[in-house]
């Protein structure tokens, strides 16, 4: 395992504890309520005085305003007006503690999931995506110096003898998800027109879409084995994928 994977694994729990904090605070927060409404019922003998000839039970409260509940959260009643006058039986206010809890744990439990799966928008980070991608174009195989007339804009550095340039030249401008060279592990999700195609080790190319230049083809890649450059190798920019 590599110490990013670790680290993403350590910050996931770090989140995960915190949604259960919030969770137990809502609920606890929830539970104290009817202990809190409680201690305020009016003894019997001062009901039976303030409300002549009435039963004991008529002078307690059946509900309490949910305004003693939201007491100090100017913002919530704000947002939703005459939400303080609402009634709420003190019984269902564990209930409701309860189901608020629930609520914040599984939107912090969809997050963290989202968080964790494909690619973000264009530009992002993000870790790789499941299965593979996709893309239709021409392969273009040509010498540096036929590149560099051909594509100057892509070309930073000047051709030399020998030099061969692979790539697959999209039909339309494309998001891809590739590593990044000098951050590996590090996935960002960017769009592009071409595509760098094969390996050059010791100086020699290797790619099974070597002599195929103009044809038209689809390929399938997985984002592991395509990488964004650090370098100014042609085409200029574009990432390379090892097939």
């Amino acid at each position: 395992m590599n110490t990013t994977t670790t680290q993403q694994q350590q910050q996931r729990l770090v989140k995960i504890l915190l949604c259960l904090v919030v969770a137990v605070s809502c609920a606890l927060m929830f539970v104290r309520a009817p202990e809190a409404q409680a201690q305020q019922v009016p003894a019997p003998d001062t009901a039976i005085a303030q409300f002549e000839g009435a039963d004991e039970a008529d002078s307690l409260p059946l509900a309490s305003p949910i305004s003693d509940v939201l007491e100090g959260y100017a913002p919530i009643n704000q947002a939703i007006p005459g939400l303080g006058n609402l009634p709420v039986p003190p019984q269902l206010m564990p209930v409701i503690g309860a189901v608020g809890a629930i609520i914040v744990v599984i939107l912090a439990m969809v997050g963290l999931n989202k968080g964790g799966g494909s690619s973000e928008n264009a530009g992002g980070i993000s870790t790789p995506n499941k299965g593979s991608q996709k893309f239709s174009g021409t392969i273009r195989d040509m010498s540096g110096y036929q590149f560099a007339k051909a594509y100057p804009k892509k070309m930073a550095n000047p051709p030399y003898a020998g030099q061969r340039v692979l790539f697959l030249e999209l039909d339309k401008p494309s998001s891809i998800t590739a590593d990044q060279s000098g951050n590996l592990g590090k996935y960002r999700t960017d769009t592009t027109t071409m595509i760098r195609l094969g390996r050059s080790s010791g100086g020699k190319l290797k790619s099974a879409y070597l002599g195929r230049n103009g044809e038209h083809v689809t390929i399938t890649v997985n984002p592991k084995i395509c990488m964004w450059p650090s370098d100014t190798a042609a085409p200029l920019g574009a990432p390379n994928c090892k097939i």
